[in-house]
């Protein structure tokens, strides 16, 4: 087992801090920290636009497009049961910026569920879906309001250092993908085709590329592979085109095939060296800044750090970053204005991953601070 080296503190090392978690999962959108609640409401009764409603099934998760739930199963006061799906957004109205109304998809939805809105606006959605809104007992369900205001009681400096302290054990985790060997190595890569919105495609392109591999001519294995993936469907949702699968597999496909020449080259591994690779390789359509930091984030500097031992997490944590939803969100209802890098909101991901999301706020150091400077 590798002794866990520690950066030189730039900051102030908290104290009574939680242990080192050994338990990742993907992260979702920021309505997905209610999933885990809903998973565990069979049985319960909700008051919704259209009358109070008995939960006899919340449905099983949908990791993939269309509505959260799938065969969720209620009951009305009347008696009446109903079979179908439930679709989750932070806001009602989110149902008609996602135009879901348009989208065959949803057609089975039977429970809008959202954290706010207003009941009785038609606009939102189609008349015959009940919405059910979380925000009227959002005490028992959304752990993190317990640390709205969270400024008041925690200085910005104090903060900053739990996170960075969060960012730490992030940055151990990203490495342990690049300990397992070669495969193991370019799984973890390509799954940056897309890691969210489109894993069972990313799963066959990750399937074709290792069958391809017996080919001993590597422009032939590549293109072999694009075309196969052009022949997938991928589905973009809000997502920019320059975002598309597409657009970023071509890159991924040299990293993967070449990531230990790469290294070499990129000494020392910098944004800027990356950036001068890419302009060398005219086969390359130079990617957007925000995606050449999350593979420099992602995989490059932890991969590194894997090879040689060498410290990367100060450079890694002030990487530039495009801020998710859910950190702004969680710094919004913390009353922090700080400045978001890729190893802070790191930080934020893994603080939500293990505290907010999971409803663990009994054990979360920042909650218990807040609630004790506040008594």
């Amino acid at each position: 087992m590798k002794e866990l080296l520690l950066p030189k503190p730039s900051y102030i090392l908290p104290e009574n801090r939680p242990a080192f978690s050994s338990v990742h999962e993907p992260l979702g959108l920021p309505e997905s920290r209610y999933y885990r609640f809903w998973k565990n409401q069979t049985g319960s009764r909700f008051h919704t636009n259209k009358g109070e409603v008995t939960i006899l099934h919340p449905g099983e998760f949908n990791p993939y497009n269309g509505p959260d739930f799938r065969e969720a199963v209620i009951q009305w006061k009347s008696g009446k049961t109903v079979i179908g799906d439930i679709e989750f957004h932070v806001e009602a109205e989110d149902w008609l910026h996602h135009r879901h109304g348009e989208d065959r998809e949803f057609e089975k939805v039977i429970l809008h569920v959202a954290l706010t809105g207003k009941e009785n606006t038609p606009q939102q959605l189609p008349s015959h879906i009940p919405l059910l809104l979380l925000g009227n007992v959002r005490g028992n369900i959304c752990p993190h309001f317990r640390c709205a205001g969270l400024s008041t009681h925690i200085p910005q400096e104090e903060f900053e250092s739990w996170m960075h302290y969060f960012a730490l054990e992030r940055w151990e985790y990203l490495k342990t993908f690049f300990s397992k060997g070669e495969k193991s190595i370019q799984q973890r890569i390509l799954q940056f085709i897309d890691i969210k919105s489109n894993r069972e495609s990313v799963h066959k392109v990750t399937a074709f590329y290792f069958a391809a591999k017996d080919s001993t001519i590597t422009l032939g294995r590549e293109r072999a592979v694009l075309d196969f993936a052009r022949q997938l469907t991928w589905k973009m949702g809000r997502k920019r085109p320059a975002s598309h699968p597409l657009k970023r597999l071509p890159l991924l496909l040299k990293i993967a095939d070449d990531y230990q020449k790469l290294l070499q080259e990129l000494i020392p591994v910098e944004l800027s060296s990356f950036r001068q690779y890419i302009a060398q390789l005219p086969e390359l359509h130079p990617p957007g800044k925000a995606f050449l930091c999350e593979i420099m984030g992602n995989i490059l500097l932890p991969l590194y750090a894997e090879f040689t031992g060498n410290d990367q997490f100060e450079y890694w944590y002030n990487l530039p970053v495009q801020p998710y939803a859910i950190t702004k969100k969680l710094l919004s209802d913390f009353g922090m204005q700080v400045r978001i890098s890729f190893g802070l909101q790191q930080g934020i991901l893994g603080l939500n991953k293990q505290f907010c999301s999971s409803q663990k706020h009994e054990h979360c150091p920042l909650c218990q601070i807040h609630l004790r400077r506040n008594n």
